[in-house]
């Protein structure tokens, strides 16, 4: 069991997240797909892609281990939408960690230091505003 400051959480996260979201091929993507929706056409689209973009959260975990070459070939072959949804999960993440830094308990539990894991509860928990993955 291990106790974090959102800080902290930030930090782990970006360091796990980090060969994603700068990969060449997902910032393509994600910036010729993103604009075509709304705010709230983003929410929806997100809520309707859980289980894809829960698959692709558990392909990225496996990709990770590889290559860089894996990432790229991952991101080539999955649905635009999907990568648009898991950025989005993140983005609302990180905007949640950046406020609860100021709050007086500024600390999270986790029981695991798996990477996928410690991705679902974050992305899937917390940016959902649930403990439950």
């Amino acid at each position: 069991m291990e106790t974090l400051t959102y800080s902290e959480i930030r930090y782990k996260l970006a360091s796990i997240i980090r060969p994603i979201i700068e990969n060449t091929t997902f910032k393509q993507i994600y910036e010729s797909t993103a604009p075509k929706y709304s705010e709230d056409e983003m929410i929806e689209l997100t809520l309707n892609r859980k289980k894809d973009t829960l698959d692709f959260l558990h392909d990225v975990c496996n990709a990770l281990s590889k290559s860089t070459s894996e990432i790229k070939s991952l991101m080539s072959k999955t649905d635009p939408e999907v990568i648009c949804c898991f950025y989005y999960r993140y983005w609302v993440l990180i905007n949640i960690l950046k406020e609860g830094s100021n709050s007086a308990t500024n600390q999270m539990v986790f029981y695991s230091d798996d990477k996928e894991m410690f991705l679902k509860i974050l992305l899937f928990g917390l940016a959902e505003g649930t403990s439950v993955v």
